[in-house]
């Protein structure tokens, strides 16, 4: 511990700016513990959700950050990576990652992306005080190493990535065996565009440790960058087997899984749960579709429970959006599966459940079955409803002529078929040429 008296600690910590997202008690541990610093109520801000987190973040300067694991689950670390970014330069800023469970990866993880502390619960409020007096005692009395660092990084927040790897540079001789030092060199050569030192660097640190969180990140990053898709899925494959996937990175990884072939690993990248429930609509949008993809790759090979598994966690990834719903319908009728799709039927909205696309699926479901009364009743029923697509009318003609109905009413049909879409009518009126006995003359 510095010399620092709690005295210069506390008026450091009056110009400070603090975020809470941890919705337990422990809220009320952290509350007092800054108070009991001298901060006061207007510096603290408390939230309980990703966008209200992202938007204080990015609407005011905060130093200090305590998020909670449990609550919050992968998306902790897109917090971290955009804590790391907009706090203010040059000031003393801290991140605190709350966990009630203790697990080596997390620990490792935290400790790659530059966690200032694990605090594991239920901890007492000795502990947290503690825990908070050394982080930020370090923080505001920094050694010449870490003063170093916090220059190298200011200088990289800033774009000032030239004068980045010139401080790297002079300090290569005494920080070369640190991952880290690796990750910086990297990312300031990726950002000139000089992507193959970029790669150097980020493997040099890798060398050093294989699964530093920081520097497979970024080089995956580079790998997307240069359309390496082959070594890009092999990186992110090394991630997901090491650490907690960052949610917003997801994406990426979905799309590398199909580039490759390997759609089934979907449902690795995306263990879906609580930690969704904050997860913004662009992120959820790609979840649910990548997961799509994946119940399509596995009833293509008839695995018939990995297909209900990938499309109900897109259903909870979508929060049950229509679009998402009817494709995951759409798929298990036409695979024949209309028992496996009552359950995600009963719980579709009206829109999805009588939608023209599902009903032309459910009317080609009974034609394969040869239920030609059933088929033909329902594309009867849309037609009525003038909701029936083109492919409908000719099922309705086709299924008339086929269980042999008066010409009458196939020339009904072709009529109101015509209707409905005259730019087909030479498709419909073929029907009744067809229907007609050869004239010679």
């Amino acid at each position: 511990m510095s010399g620092m008296s709690a005295r210069t600690l506390e008026e450091e910590l009056q110009t400070m700016s603090f975020l809470i997202a941890d919705p337990s008690s422990a809220r009320k541990s952290i509350r007092s513990l800054l108070t009991q610093y001298g901060v006061k109520p207007h510096q603290i801000q408390v939230a309980e959700h990703f966008s209200t987190i992202e938007e204080i973040l990015k609407a005011q300067p905060t130093h200090v950050v305590f998020a909670d694991y449990g609550f919050l689950g992968a998306s902790a670390f897109d917090i971290l990576e955009l804590h790391q970014h907009i706090a203010p330069i040059g000031s003393p800023r801290a991140f605190f990652l709350l966990t009630s469970k203790e697990s080596a990866a997390l620990t490792g993880n935290a400790a790659d992306s530059e966690v200032d502390a694990v605090l594991t619960k239920p901890f007492t409020f000795e502990s947290l005080r503690q825990g908070f007096s050394e982080v930020l005692h370090r923080k505001l009395q920094p050694t010449p190493a870490q003063r170093q660092l916090d220059e190298i990084k200011a200088l990289i927040g800033t774009a000032n990535f030239p004068a980045a790897l010139e401080k790297l540079e002079a300090a290569r001789a005494e920080a070369s065996s640190a991952p880290l030092f690796h990750y910086y060199e990297g990312i300031s050569r990726h950002a000139l565009l000089d992507l193959a030192a970029a790669k150097t660097s980020l493997e040099r640190g890798l060398a050093l440790q294989p699964t530093h969180y920081r520097c497979l990140m970024a080089l995956l990053d580079l790998l997307i960058a240069e359309k390496d898709h082959a070594q890009a899925y092999a990186i992110g494959k090394r991630i997901a087997a090491h650490h907690t996937i960052p949610l917003k990175r997801i994406p990426d990884l979905i799309r590398l899984s199909i580039l490759n072939s390997y759609p089934s690993d979907i449902l690795d990248f995306c263990e879906i749960g609580d930690s969704l429930l904050g997860a913004d609509e662009a992120l959820t949008s790609h979840l649910a579709a990548g997961l799509v993809v994946c119940g399509l790759h596995f009833l293509k090979q008839s695995d018939t429970p990995s297909a209900l598994k990938a499309f109900r966690k897109a259903e909870l990834a979508s929060r049950g959006r229509p679009r998402i719903l009817e494709r995951i319908l759409l798929a298990l009728f036409e695979a024949g599966l209309d028992d496996a799709a009552k359950p995600f039927l009963d719980r579709a909205p009206e829109e999805v459940r009588h939608s023209a696309e599902l009903d032309q699926a459910r009317i080609e479901l009974h034609r394969q079955r040869n239920e030609s009364i059933p088929a033909l009743t329902l594309a009867l029923q849309l037609i009525r409803r003038k909701a029936a697509l083109p492919q409908v009318y000719h099922a309705a003609i086709q299924l008339s002529q086929s269980i042999g109905r008066k010409e009458g009413s196939v020339r009904d049909l072709v009529h109101y078929a015509v209707q409905a879409y005259p730019d087909l009518s030479a498709e419909f009126e073929a029907y009744l040429v067809e229907a007609s006995p050869n004239k010679t003359e």
